[in-house]
């Protein structure tokens, strides 16, 4: 009889262990999932919800320092942005931590120019123009400064993530005239210091081949710019020019690398030019397409597209321009917008541009203009993506605040699928 039956210990015993474990499983899905259906897991893969794209929304303000610029991610999240005399460290919407640099006499060290991680060790730099030095950070505290003779423009610091260094770019006139030099650093000591070839605007690390590009200007007797693209490897040199830039009056804006394929895009003044390496470099005259005060560039890796911040000459309203090689495929309008950075997020397949007045950032997938998403703060020049964590900040200058964003998949609680997105698959 029904009310009789019992299973034998032994017949129990043998039930295979996964069968008791998927019967958990369902009773976690239905208690954290609600049981939802996979039409419901696909609307919460990070790229969409409820048919929309996941749109990233505004978790809290945090104060930091005053004119926080530039930024990098840290270890375990945070994020670090250069202030007018300190560096905040941003964990999600935690309060800042607050790292004050040092100060010298007679002359202030209290210009804060570039910041790099080397992610070897973990350890931040910050250069220090005034102060002629480089701080190095573990974690939130200074544990070392470096003097470096910095007597010209302050630049910029590249890390060759292969080696785990840093480059130090600055001018001295340590010989009577202004030359052009690089320190080398690994870990808290100086490894080298090397005089360069030519005057440096920009250098990017190419994690394909391990080197350091650099997009050079320099001005002959004739008054002409001689720009140029040369590649450091291993604290040398290996080509004095491997393509002298066919402007001669124009300026070296950027330079930007596809992290999947090496290939990378110069922009000038007046024109993108594009290069893999294997072919000569496609061209396209952008103020001739009528724009000008070209002014940050980034590249999709996936699509291999650049993207430009642009100003238009006719109607005086800022641009996205979408570039494929030498093809304007998508001018994308940002409003009467003044756009200073962009930035990618492959997590999310997005391209954020920051709007420096009005302050605000534009959302941007493939050619396609996505929405405007409000910052709560003033004077925007920075954007950092934590695409692990599914954070986006925007270093507010003016206002002296980061403003935080998360998308629907970040700030949702876990469900069952997230754990075990392979069951119903």
């Amino acid at each position: 009889m029904a009310n009789n039956m019992h299973f034998p210990k032994r017949l129990l015993s043998s039930f295979p262990v996964l069968g008791g474990v998927l019967l958990l499983l369902v009773l976690l899905s239905m208690l954290t999932n609600g049981g939802a259906t996979g039409a419901d897991r696909e609307a919460t893969n990070g790229y969409e919800t409820d048919g929309e794209p996941d749109i990233p929304m505004l978790l809290g303000n945090v104060e930091a320092a005053y004119a926080a610029n530039r930024g990098v991610l840290g270890a375990d999240g945070k994020a670090y942005f250069l202030g007018e005399t300190r560096v905040s460290v941003i964990d999600g919407t935690k309060p800042a931590i607050e790292i004050p640099l040092p100060d010298f006499a007679p002359k202030p060290g209290l210009w804060p120019w570039d910041i790099a991680r080397d992610p070897v060790t973990g350890l931040i730099y910050v250069s220090d123009n005034n102060g002629n030095a480089i701080h190095v950070i573990d974690d939130t505290k200074v544990i070392t400064t470096l003097t470096v003779d910095i007597t010209g423009t302050p630049q910029q610091l590249a890390t060759d993530e292969e080696e785990g260094e840093v480059y130090h770019f600055y001018i001295s006139q340590r010989s009577g005239a202004p030359q052009q030099y690089m320190t080398v650093i690994s870990g808290t000591e100086i490894v080298t210091d090397v005089l360069l070839p030519h005057f440096v605007q920009i250098a990017r690390y190419n994690p394909i081949d391990g080197r350091i590009y650099i997009g050079s200007n320099s001005l002959s007797s004739d008054g002409k710019r001689k720009n140029a693209l040369f590649v450091v490897d291993k604290h040398q040199v290996i080509s004095p020019s491997i393509y002298p830039l066919s402007e001669p009056y124009a300026t070296v804006v950027d330079l930007a690398i596809n992290s999947q394929t090496g290939d990378f895009s110069i922009l000038l003044t007046n024109q993108l030019q594009s290069w893999n390496s294997r072919q000569k470099i496609a061209s396209i005259d952008l103020f001739h397409e009528g724009y000008r005060s070209l002014g940050c560039l980034s590249v999709d890796p996936t699509r291999g597209w650049s993207y430009v911040c642009g100003w238009s000459i006719e109607e005086e309203a800022g641009y996205m321009l979408v570039v494929d090689k030498d093809e304007l495929i998508a001018e994308i309008p940002l409003q009467q917008s003044w756009p200073v950075m962009s930035t990618v997020d492959v997590a999310h397949d997005y391209v954020y541009v920051a709007n420096y007045d009005p302050t605000y950032f534009s959302v941007i997938r493939g050619a396609e203009f996505i929405t405007t998403v409000d910052i709560i703060g003033f004077g925007t020049m920075n954007m950092l993506v934590d695409e692990e964590r599914g954070y986006v900040y925007t270093a507010n200058a003016d206002g002296g605040t980061v403003s935080v964003y998360g998308f629907d998949s970040t700030t949702r609680p876990p469900t069952f699928w997230d754990f075990f997105p392979f069951v119903g698959r």
